[in-house]
């Protein structure tokens, strides 16, 4: 079996310094005679450790572009993954996740302020008042002469458009752009694979949930970046029988009570259930069985046919 109990006890996860990090679980991988994953962790540890190295020269780039870099390690991650060992695959992204730093929200000039186009700022009297809700363009300039002349001489004072990443010259400035691909370039795990390194994290987070390893479960579960996707399917929505709150589980969130009892038994049910889609009695997926193998009205008393209303138990 590819994934190790024992590995997944004793495994470190993320510090500051990943290099140690690396090392440590090279000798948890030596000590269960795993020398393949040895091998693995002192890579990754030396690959840290290249990349760790600050940047002196200007002309130069980072570690994570070399061969031996971010394709490296993302090509190790991968290999385990095709091969069944999710639990190595999703330690090396675990240990090697950044956390993405959240976009910053563009500034937005004022399009109330002076600057603004008016009617009549055109010799022509054709131009129409800025629209405020379109605010990716800016307005810089002079302010327009207020000539309501018809004369096609007259002239008005230069003006520009221009959105957040153009200069007065008219060319593009990306440098916010340049910025962030180098940014993500010196990452040594790119966003590019995050969805799928979210995967095998997710499968590993559930595999030591099975081993009752929690502490280490939420160690992963941190460095997920993708969140969970919504439900989308069907949700029954049950009333609360203390406070009368809409409820979609078994337990109120409003008053903290079990909010549905077996209609014959009167005990909460916290477990299966089974309820006629008509009434909307139920209870305990057993007792409603039982009642219905030779009754075929409803146990409350108030006279629906359930199993005419709905087959329930494919009878």
């Amino acid at each position: 079996m590819p994934i190790n109990p024992i590995l997944a006890q004793n495994y470190v996860f993320g510090s500051e310094d990943i290099a140690a990090t690396c090392a440590k679980n090279a000798a948890v991988a030596a000590k269960e005679g795993c020398k393949d994953l040895v091998q693995v962790w002192s890579l990754a540890g030396h690959i840290s450790n290249a990349a760790s190295v600050p940047i002196t020269d200007p002309d130069s780039m980072p570690f994570a572009t070399h061969p031996f870099g971010q394709k490296m390690l993302q090509s190790l991650i991968f290999h385990y993954g095709n091969h069944y060992d999710v639990q190595t695959a999703a330690m090396l992204a675990c240990i090697f996740h950044v956390k993405s730093n959240e976009s910053k929200p563009k500034k937005v000039a004022d399009t109330n302020s002076g600057g603004n186009i008016s009617p009549g700022g055109s010799p022509y009297h054709t131009v129409v008042p800025a629209d405020n809700t379109f605010e990716v363009w800016n307005i810089v300039g002079a302010a327009l002469k207020r000539n309501r002349s018809n004369s096609w001489s007259d002239s008005v004072e230069e003006y520009s458009f221009f959105d957040d990443h153009t200069t007065r010259d008219g060319r593009s400035d990306f440098r916010d752009e340049e910025r962030e691909a180098l940014a993500a370039s010196s990452k040594l795990l790119g966003p590019a694979y995050s969805t799928q390194f979210d995967q095998y994290k997710t499968i590993y987070a559930d595999v030591l949930y099975r081993w009752n390893l929690l502490e280490q479960r939420a160690q992963v579960l941190k460095t997920v970046s993708t969140s969970a996707e919504k439900h989308k399917g069907i949700e029954f929505v049950t009333e609360c029988q203390h406070c009368k709150k809409d409820v979609t589980g078994a337990q109120c969130q409003s008053c903290k009570k079990y909010s549905f009892c077996c209609i014959i038994c009167g005990v909460s049910v916290k477990g299966c259930s089974s309820f006629c889609m008509a009434c909307g009695h139920g209870g305990h997926t057993k007792h409603m069985e039982e009642w219905f193998r030779d009754m075929d009205v409803c146990p409350s008393g108030c006279g629906c046919k359930c199993l005419e209303a709905n087959d329930i138990f494919g009878t």
